[in-house]
This record gives structure tokens, sequence and C-alpha cells, in this order.
């Protein structure tokens, strides 16, 4: 409100060095201005070197393991595709669309804190809308098996405990649809991995959310719903401008099939985000060094207690004998 300018500092989006990268971006709402700067046509076009590739696919492992509390989904399990063909009834000749739900948490954060860049214009007013558009257009189309995800952090997982109360409200409205048979609503007690899904999927329609990245990772489609509020390359998802662009484009995808440039464009993507986007910091932090044990011998043993006891050596260990200035100092 007195124009005095604003920046913000986050950890990385490295899934297994996350706190050895640091982020400071100007102003709010980073994941939907970061995809939109012109260093990002660089990255796009040029290929990643080995030690880069290496250091995606050490993300990616992290993101398929889903051990991590940022990654909402379950870790893979050993179902085979002709398993979950069989489990949504999927006959021959018909094609999977994969329908991601966003989690609504960030859009009504934005909402009450005034920050205008969150707002999208999609084909769709709300997810309820989208859902009954999904419902109609399986109708008339059987030539799809549509598998409509809700997003698993509406409910219970490694970082909330609760049920949201959009879930809830989203529940009865799922309660009061008729579905017909070749559309199948995905929920987390079905303990299905985003992974499982992407095994079986010709194209994913996602609304904005990151699973549209996962799927590129596959060579799979990506179909949005008109709104480029996603935190990753708009170049690795169709956006349609009108419902009936949407339906052309969705089976324009179904024809285009998997793609290899699709996971090379995810790579670079990745690359982009934790190597220009970011700040390696790592060889001025090491969060390894936290397992900070006590001497054995009895006096420094008390003082070491009486240390943590007033905090004198909080944050100390992670620092320290670290290079001075760190080699990214300068960017």
């Amino acid at each position: 409100r007195k124009s005095i300018p604003h920046f913000t500092l986050h950890a990385g989006r490295h899934l297994k060095h996350r706190l050895q990268q640091m982020m400071v971006y100007k102003g709010v709402g980073y994941g939907v201005t970061v995809n939109r700067l012109p260093t990002v046509d660089a990255y796009r076009a040029s290929p990643c070197t080995i030690g880069q590739v290496d250091m995606v696919t050490e993300h990616v492992r992290e993101l398929f393991k889903a051990t991590s509390l940022w990654v909402y989904s379950i870790q893979s399990g050993k179902l085979a595709s002709a398993e979950l063909l069989e489990r949504f009834a999927v006959k021959d000749g018909q094609k999977v669309l994969l329908a991601v739900m966003r989690s609504n948490d960030e859009r009504l954060a934005a909402r009450f804190t005034g920050v205008a860049h969150y707002d999208g214009s999609p084909l769709f007013a709300d997810q309820y809308q989208w859902l009954s558009w999904l419902v109609e257009f399986a109708n008339v189309h059987p030539e799809y098996v549509i598998i409509y995800r809700v997003h698993p952090r509406e409910f219970p997982n490694k970082r909330e405990g609760v049920t949201s109360q959009n879930a809830n409200a989203f529940m009865k409205f799922i309660d009061g649809l008729e579905v017909p048979s070749n559309l199948h609503i995905n929920l987390p007690r079905d303990k299905l991995s985003l992974h499982d899904l992407l095994k079986i999927s010709d194209v994913l329609l996602n609304n904005t959310s990151t699973a549209g990245l996962e799927a590129c990772l596959f060579g799979i489609p990506v179909v949005g719903c008109g709104d480029e509020l996603y935190a990753f390359d708009l170049a690795l998802q169709e956006e349609p401008d009108s419902i009936e662009d949407y339906a052309n484009k969705i089976s324009e995808a179904c024809a285009s099939g998997w793609r290899f440039s699709r996971v090379v464009g995810a790579y670079r993507w990745l690359n982009y985000l934790n190597t220009e986007a970011t700040i390696n910091i790592a060889d001025g932090y090491d969060p390894s060094s936290r397992e900070n044990k006590p001497p054995r011998r009895r006096i420094p043993k008390l003082l070491w207690r009486l240390k943590k006891a007033i905090g004198l050596d909080s944050g100390f260990a992670e620092i320290r004998g670290r290079v001075k200035p760190v080699s990214s100092a300068d960017k």
C-alpha cells in the first residue's frame, strides 16, 4: 500500500536438494510468472548437458518415490497396465482421458490477499462446471474413458491431516451426478498413484495442476481448459480458446499419441527451474550436518546441552566451514 518494494525468499524446487537452493523474486506469485520470462525460450531451445540431465533425473526419481512432503501422490504400485485397463473397463479402441483437479488453496489465499494475477480466464467457471461438462462429453463420446482424479490435497495427506471444506462440498456434488459407465471418479481412498494412472492414459486433461508436467515426463499430450495459470512451461500444454476448440484439441491430442519430445521439453523446463530460476547455495548450507551428536565427555556434554537449551547452536552446524563467499554469490 505504501509502494515499498518487497521480495520473496523461498527454497528451491529440487525435491532432493530444495534446502540447498534459494529463490529470490520480486513480489509474490512466482509460480505464474517465472514461466513467462524471456529466459525460458533459451532453455527450451537448448539441450541439457549430461550433468544437468543427471540433476533433473535425481529430482524425477524423488518425485516417483513420493516420499517427500511436497509430493501429494502416493508411490506407484506394481499394477500392470492390463490390470488397470480392466479395472476401469477400458475396451479395445477406447482412449483414456485422465482429468486432474487442481488444489484450490493457492487461489483461495490469493483472493483473500488481493493478488490479482491469480485471476485466470478458464473455459469453466469452476471445477463443478468442468466435471458437469465432462459427464456430458462422456455421454456423447463412448470412444473415450474418462478418469476424473480429485486432488489428494483436498483430503488428509502427508502434510495436512484434515479433509477440506471444498472436498466435503465436492463429494456431495459428485453424489448427485448421474455418471455414465465410461467416466470414473478417482479418490485418494482408491490408493492409486497419479503415476499408476499415467501408465494407461492417452491424454491428460489438466486444470492448472503440475500433474501436467508429470504427464509430459511420460510423453503424454496435455490439454488445458483455457486457464494459463500453471507453474511450468506454457509450451508443454495445449490451451483451447472455446468449448468447441476444447473438444477438438482433445481429439487431436489422442491422434498425436506419445512423443519423446515431450519428455525432452519437461527435462529442459526442470533444468531451467533448477539452473536459472534458483541459486545454488550447496557449498554454504549442508542440512545433513544437523546430525550434531553430543560429545562423549561429561563436561563438554553439559556445555553442549546448555548451548542447545538456550538456542546458541541454532543453524550453526549447517553453515560451519562454509565457503565465503558461496560460489553463486554474484547471482
